[in-house]
């Protein structure tokens, strides 16, 4: 069977997600990948059929999303060309993690597109609805990247098509320490923004990454780091507690290590103030923006919530697979998915 896997390149999370679903999928079936979207700082570990501009999301340096940039940088014209140029019936299946080019491509030559995301969560009727979720957000996840069907990866398992995070292979193989720092990820503050908002907590290391940051370097009781995922995971995994902006990637992989997590959604980020809501209701802290008194209270507060969070990535693709096979039961696939290796 041959698949296209598209993914939205709009920050890591997708990214990172996408590298570790997608050897699951090159051992089941033929597979293309497609990426639209700029804004990632993580590599791909797979070759890109398809690069396309797509619509990607700002980031600012005060806490949320750079609106004007975000519209200067939409083209509509190179976006239809896309979608006219990408030959979604040379697949047997499209699957779409929140790609919308793949998705409208689908939806204009009558092609099926299945939805694999933690947006898809959103939109069911299980999951609990945020106070700002209103009309005009369930029509920009409905409309956005319409599928017709959706596998929704979420905190909680709440129904029948939610999954728990995909967790990377290399963090189910670390056992966590704690070394006295805190790993801090906000990349929608610079740099300077949140040194000057952590500087009067003494006494305490932090672990900043940043994409402004080109090289390791030190100053006081700040550790400045590269965008890496080597560096990053190692920060996590022997990190005190995680102080980061409500993405879905993240967060999860701090609730797998069982770590603090502060978390501070991005400004007019809806899904990351969706994100913030339900972890809230778990019990995490939560913060509207950089308050280092607050900051510095959770550090000393001894409350650390604890969830478990099972691994299904490998469950996750043999759902989507076999429930297509199910649909179309003249379609064959190779036999380790009905075998699950």
């Amino acid at each position: 069977m041959k698949v296209l896997y598209a993914i939205q390149g709009t920050g890591n999370g997708h990214i990172s997600r996408a590298n570790e679903i997608i050897p699951i999928l090159e051992r089941r079936v033929n597979l293309d990948v497609l990426v639209s979207g700029k804004n990632s700082s993580l590599k791909l570990n797979h070759p890109i059929k398809y690069n396309f501009k797509g619509i990607s999301f700002e980031f600012g340096k005060k806490g949320g999303i750079d609106f004007w940039n975000t519209l200067v940088n939409i083209n509509l014209i190179q976006f239809v060309r896309d979608l006219k140029s990408l030959k979604v019936k040379d697949y047997d299946l499209i699957i779409s993690d929140f790609e919308p080019i793949s998705a409208w491509a689908c939806k204009f030559y009558g092609k099926e597109c299945i939805g694999l995301s933690n947006q898809y969560a959103m939109l069911c009727p299980e999951t609990a609805k945020h106070k700002n979720y209103n009309f005009l957000c369930a029509l920009f996840l409905k409309y956005f990247c319409p599928v017709s069907v959706g596998y929704g990866i979420h905190y909680q398992r709440l129904g029948k098509n939610i999954f728990s995070p995909v967790i990377k292979k290399k963090l189910l193989k670390i056992k966590p320490k704690k070394l006295s720092h805190y790993t801090v990820y906000l990349p929608s503050y610079s740099v300077k923004k949140i040194t000057n908002k952590l500087k009067d907590i003494e006494n305490i290391n932090f672990h900043i990454f940043s994409k402004e940051v080109s090289r390791s370097k030190t100053y006081k009781n700040f550790i400045f780091k590269p965008i890496s995922q080597s560096l990053f995971i190692k920060s996590l995994a022997t990190s005190e507690g995680v102080i980061c902006n409500a993405g879905f990637e993240t967060t999860s992989e701090a609730i797998f290590l069982k770590k603090k997590l502060l978390v501070i959604p991005m400004k007019g980020q809806f899904e990351q103030k969706y994100n913030a809501f339900c972890l809230k209701k778990m019990g995490f802290k939560t913060l509207k923006k950089l308050d280092s008194t607050k900051i510095y209270k959770w550090i000393k507060s001894k409350n650390q919530i604890i969830v478990e969070l099972n691994q299904e990535t490998r469950d996750i693709v043999d759902r989507i697979l076999i429930d297509y096979i199910k649909r179309l039961p003249k379609i064959s696939i190779l036999t380790d998915v009905q075998t699950g290796v």
